[in-house]
């Protein structure tokens, strides 16, 4: 008997998933999903479960067909604040996905959905999403954890967070055993990323701050030392006072740590995990550091990331407006 699953949206229109619970339609399906790295595979079910969830939005009632649906769902994500690459993947996933399930788009339909892509590409790269936090934040931030041992993996957790310039989930996720301890800071293996598909891995390096107060290496050290971490994730979820549960911390957790304590601290803007990698990168721009250098730190793959930190940088440091005297 046929299976169906039925998504449904406003207006009538419905979103169908087929599945005739054919034996080769399923090996092929296993065939080419052979052909993806597990980060593809789960870049694909991030990508197809945001544009259903699109389908149920009322902005997506006036699409009367998955043509539309999809150019629409480029418009939508680019007003998400998505990078113009994430949308070009989401949508080259999505549009594979539909072709398996018998639901191809029309030739007019790929060339309004091309037609959308180049349109956003012009655009440029999208608004900055959340505010960087700079040193004179950063420290200002550490300085409310407090003397507990939760206030002790909070300092870690900002100024490791910063001073990698690594992602939200590359710090969460690392394990005590992927870190090396050596006289010059630390050396941390990174297994899997963002941009790396393969799972090839990388090492990523942090210099010891020159104050002991705000050093990532040093505050690291003290938190496995004193909480007795000698194996599994490197930062915990906190339960009871001083009390620590086996479990990895959650990026909510995280997210909602640099917001509280960027709130506390007074600093403006709109606040979140990314903050503390677009302020490492930002600060760096302002220090002059080469972006190559930079990228190699933070991993960013295409220098064009960076360009949207750059306006940050040296148009404030050579600037005439900073010679009038005021």
């Amino acid at each position: 008997m046929e299976e169906r699953m039925f998504v449904s949206v406003p207006e009538g229109r419905t979103i169908v998933e087929e599945n005739n619970g054919s034996d080769l339609v399923k090996e092929l399906e296993n065939i080419a999903a052979a052909s993806y790295s597990k980060n593809t595979e789960a870049l694909k079910r991030s990508a197809w479960k945001r544009f259903v969830n699109f389908g149920k939005d009322p902005k997506a009632g006036v699409a009367s067909s998955d043509d539309e649906l999809v150019v629409l769902f480029i418009a939508h994500c680019r007003t998400e604040g998505l990078k113009t690459a994430t949308i070009k993947t989401y949508v080259s996933l999505i549009t594979g996905i539909l072709a398996s399930r018998g639901r191809i788009l029309s030739d007019q339909g790929l060339q309004a959905v091309k037609k959308a892509l180049r349109g956003i590409s012009k655009l440029g790269v999208p608004p900055l999403g959340k505010t960087p936090v700079t040193t004179p934040g950063i420290r200002a931030m550490c300085s409310l954890t407090g003397d507990t041992l939760f206030g002790l993996q909070q300092r870690a957790l900002i100024l490791l967070g910063y001073a990698s310039g690594g992602r939200a989930s590359e710090v969460v996720g690392l394990n005590v055993e992927d870190l090396t301890f050596e006289e010059e800071g630390l050396v941390y293996m990174l297994h899997r990323s963002k941009t790396d598909r393969e799972g090839m891995g990388r090492a990523v390096s942090v210099v010891k701050a020159a104050s002991p107060e705000f050093c990532p290496v040093l505050t690291l050290k003290r938190l496995l030392r004193e909480t007795g971490r000698t194996e599994g994730p490197v930062f915990r979820t906190p339960y009871r006072t001083g009390i620590f549960l086996r479990r990895r911390l959650s990026l909510r957790y995280y997210d909602r740590l640099v917001k509280n304590l960027a709130r506390k601290a007074d600093l403006e803007g709109d606040f979140g995990g990314h903050s503390l990698r677009s302020g490492h990168v930002t600060q760096a721009v302002r220090e002059g550091v080469d972006h190559l250098i930079i990228a190699r730190q933070t991993g960013h793959r295409d220098l064009n990331s960076l360009k949207r930190y750059v306006r940050l940088g040296p148009e404030f440091r050579k600037n005439s407006s900073g010679y009038l005297g005021l």
